[in-house]
């Protein structure tokens, strides 16, 4: 279980609705019909409890429930639209005007033109499909580039411009229709968990959500979880702060902000810089200016975010969320990210996430989030799985391209030695199936969890324990000469184990791990915050009487451990089940051991 804090919302309006019906993922008829008591209770919750601070009443009218989401109609054909751009690229227009400022003039005559700009580049996917290959960068008196790192650089220019020129239309529109707002907390974002069971209707249930609480141009995220609950939360900011803000991050996205990123370097460097960055941007499809690129795409400077709330399509390609984690702790290096891979079901494929607002919808292939100004804690830790038998050292693994197995290992603690003074090796598949048999475990090897430090235990000690000290894999079967072999790509896959003598560190140590029954284990956490928030207490009272820092607790669950352990998913802020937990180890749960030391984890705990 991931628990993240965020202390920024002046106050949180969280309501939920435990939905019936049986866990059981079966396939099923569209459901929004069924589901539509469950979400005039869950709105009748969220609106007790937000009270005042509820936007008023939507005078939207439903929406067809069997349709499952509105039509789109494009605002403009392409034609026009592609028209215009090319006459912006051309220089037909006045010279030096900024396609935003173009659109704005020209919609005096043509209105529909500004909200045909403003579906870029996200529902311009949906709305003018053709977009990214019919509409051209390259002025039309020069040759189309042939080589791929060219290719990219182009289309990555095309939506960064196309994006920019939203953003300001957007802004500009808000701004035109923005009234004076009394109150004094305002909308800040929600939060939607859909149980898997309605995943054909995910985007319908968001939408009609949001349609009834009038969270219009609030950031609003909707993820398919593993539990049963329907859950709505809402956080409430005062007009003085930073507002949060929503984002998605796919490969394209992260193309976008590598040919941004290159434009600007060219602009600040001589060619002998350019040179440089050249090739850099041709290896690896980013630059210094990446960076910069990322903050301006996401709207939001490195002072403006204290934390992160991310939701990972489990779809995507390994690659794509370390690739945009990587990217968010560059644009924004001090704030906690936590979150979670959401739900997938076999019979909605692609219905995982949505963005809301007014150009949202569905959302694949990468990483739906929130930025937030608020501070956040986390901490990572195990939740229904437990070690058992002893800390083995690894004496043989193979975790090369195509294989995934611990050949030999043997226990520390033995005495047992050969003729030359070696510490004597058994196969692992046998010692482990073993030792599940004495701790009372089943011996089938789907059952059994291998645990590989991600550290040293010496580095170790300055990190938490449990989820954020060991890598877990789910065995596969015993192999006939007795290795144990791992589930998936194992542990190479994930970078933990190397071969020795190349990068990383061989792996040396290994834990045998079961799953249980841990219905504790979410007070645990909770009882790791007690004292800091006994301390943030005091300091906003002596600081400022009436000003009070709430805190809102979320907890993510990552695999059968979390869904067998957390069987009520109204505690706390909110509680998302999903197939895995992304978060800093943060607050220490448990003690780790020296490095050389010998224990009975069965016996004396972790």
């Amino acid at each position: 279980a991931a628990g993240a804090l965020p202390g920024a919302a002046a106050a949180a309006a969280l309501a939920q609705r435990a939905c019936k019906g049986d866990r059981r993922r079966r396939r099923q008829r569209p459901v929004v019909g069924r589901a539509t008591p469950a979400i005039e209770e869950t709105l009748f919750e969220w609106r007790s409890s937000a009270g005042s601070l509820a936007p008023e009443a939507s005078s939207l009218a439903p929406r067809d429930a069997a349709s499952g989401s509105e039509s789109r109609v494009p605002p403009l054909p392409f034609e026009e639209v592609s028209e215009f751009w090319h006459a912006w690229r051309r220089g037909d227009l006045a010279e030096g005007m900024t396609l935003a400022d173009a659109v704005v003039e020209a919609s005096q005559e043509r209105p529909l033109l500004w909200e045909a700009f403003e579906t870029f580049p996200e529902a311009a996917d949906q709305l003018y499909p053709e977009w990214r290959t019919a509409l051209k960068w390259v002025r039309p008196w020069k040759r189309e580039p042939d080589e791929e790192w060219k290719l990219a650089k182009v289309r990555g220019s095309l939506a960064w411009e196309l994006r920019q020129t939203a953003v300001a239309l957007r802004k500009l529109r808000r701004h035109e229709a923005a009234a004076p707002d009394q109150r004094t907390l305002r909308p800040g974002f929600a939060l939607i968990f859909v149980p898997l069971r309605w995943a054909a209707e995910l985007d319908a249930i968001a939408r009609r959500l949001e349609e009834r609480m009038n969270w219009q141009d609030v950031p609003l995220v909707a993820v398919l979880s593993e539990g049963a609950t329907l859950s709505l939360g809402t956080a409430f900011f005062p007009p003085s702060a930073n507002p949060p803000t929503a984002f998605f991050l796919g490969e394209t996205e992260l193309e976008e902000a590598g040919a941004a990123g290159y434009r600007l370097q060219e602009e600040l460097h001589d060619n002998l810089a350019k040179n440089i960055y050249t090739e850099y941007f041709q290896k690896h499809g980013k630059t210094n200016g990446t960076i910069v690129a990322g903050r301006a795409m996401l709207g939001r400077g490195t002072n403006d975010v204290h934390s992160a709330l991310l939701f990972v399509d489990p779809a995507t390609r390994n690659a794509v969320p370390c690739r945009v984690l990587g990217l968010l702790d560059a644009c924004y290096p001090n704030a906690v990210k936590v979150g979670a891979i959401a739900a997938a079901a076999s019979d909605a494929p692609g219905r995982s996430m949505v963005l809301g607002g007014r150009w949202g919808g569905l959302r694949n292939g990468g990483v739906v989030g929130l930025l937030l100004p608020g501070y956040a804690d986390s901490s990572l830790g195990l939740c229904g799985c437990e070690p058992f038998g002893p800390l083995w050292e690894v004496f043989e693994s193979d975790v090369s391209a195509g294989a995934s197995m611990i050949r030999k290992i043997a226990d520390p603690g033995s005495r047992d030695v050969d003729p030359d003074g070696r510490r004597v090796s058994v196969p692992a598949g046998e010692a482990l199936v073993a030792e599940a048999r004495t701790a009372n475990v089943s011996e089938d090897a789907k059952d059994i969890w291998l645990g590989i430090p991600r550290l040293s235990m010496r580095l170790a000690k300055g990190q938490a324990s449990g989820l954020g000290e060991w890598a877990l894999f789910r065995g596969s079967r015993v192999t006939p000469e007795g290795s144990f072999m791992l589930e998936g790509g194992g542990p190479g896959a994930e970078g933990v184990g190397t071969v020795a003598g190349k990068m990383g560190r061989p792996i040396t140590r290994m834990q045998g791990f079961r799953s249980t029954v841990d219905q504790g284990a979410l007070g645990r956490m909770q009882m790791a915050y007690q004292m800091e928030r006994l301390t943030n207490r005091h300091s906003s009272e002596a600081s400022a009487p009436e000003v009070r820092r709430p805190w809102l607790t979320l907890v993510f669950g990552g695999g059968e451990g979390p869904r067998q352990s957390i069987t009520e998913e109204r505690l706390y802020g909110g509680v998302f089940l999903g197939s895995g937990v992304l978060g800093a180890p943060g607050i220490a749960m448990a003690e780790i051991p020296d490095e050389d030391s010998v224990r009975d984890w069965s016996r004396d705990g972790p």
